[in-house]
């Protein structure tokens, strides 16, 4: 059975991942692996992203270990105060979830110990590309606050993050780039809102060799 998945998966990721479909797809088989293999321990942040793919809303204890990064955070935002007026710790948690880096290391070393090919096997891009078709599976659901087991998170009551792609590619010397937006949206408990961005790009056509 796991020979199974892992082949089907390998012939996945080799035709090339380009649609939402096959990341659900992905996201599933790595979940099994990974929940027969019994390797939770292993890869906490790939499992709490591969059940975001998969759940409507996310309120279990992974989402809630979130929900307190973004929580210390949350009045910055609000108060479109600076990124660095966070202390060094926040920004650097902070980032590790808004920019999903745990998730790609975590992904990096699955598909290396279970002799996958690595995402960028033909795009120098594949990571970039494959990030912009997740955060379409995964936007607008939520990281809820679960009210009986929320205490410790003073502030926030949800978070969400939205996929906003540009509408024209840019054009500079010879590269043609695609860019797209990952806005996160920090929601209190009293209704108000913040938020912040980030921006990623990946090459949609290259120069032509010369000679």
């Amino acid at each position: 059975m796991t020979r199974d998945i892992i082949e089907k998966l390998k012939e996945q990721i080799v035709s090339g991942i380009t649609t939402e479909v096959q990341v659900v797809y992905l996201m599933a088989g790595i979940r099994k692996l990974i929940e027969r293999d019994d390797a939770h321990a292993d890869f906490p942040m790939l499992r709490f992203h591969c059940d975001w793919a998969l759940h409507s809303r996310m309120d279990r204890a992974a989402a809630r270990d979130l929900l307190k990064i973004f929580d210390k955070a949350h009045l910055n935002f609000k108060n479109e105060l600076a990124w660095n007026d966070l202390p060094r710790s926040v920004q650097h948690d902070l980032d590790e979830i808004a920019k999903m880096r745990g998730f790609e290391r975590e992904l990096e070393k699955f598909l290396d110990e279970y002799g996958l090919p690595q995402l960028t096997r033909d795009h120098r891009d594949g990571w970039v590309r494959f990030l912009r078709l997740y955060s379409k599976v995964v936007e607008d659901i939520p990281f809820c606050v679960d009210a009986k087991k929320g205490a410790a998170i003073e502030n926030i009551s949800r978070v969400t993050m939205h996929l906003d792609d540009a509408k024209e590619t840019v054009k500079v010397a010879g590269l043609e780039d695609f860019f797209y937006r990952m806005r996160w949206t920090l929601q209190d408990k009293n209704g108000e809102s913040g938020s912040f961005t980030v921006i990623n790009s990946f090459t949609v056509q290259e120069p032509a060799d010369e000679g």
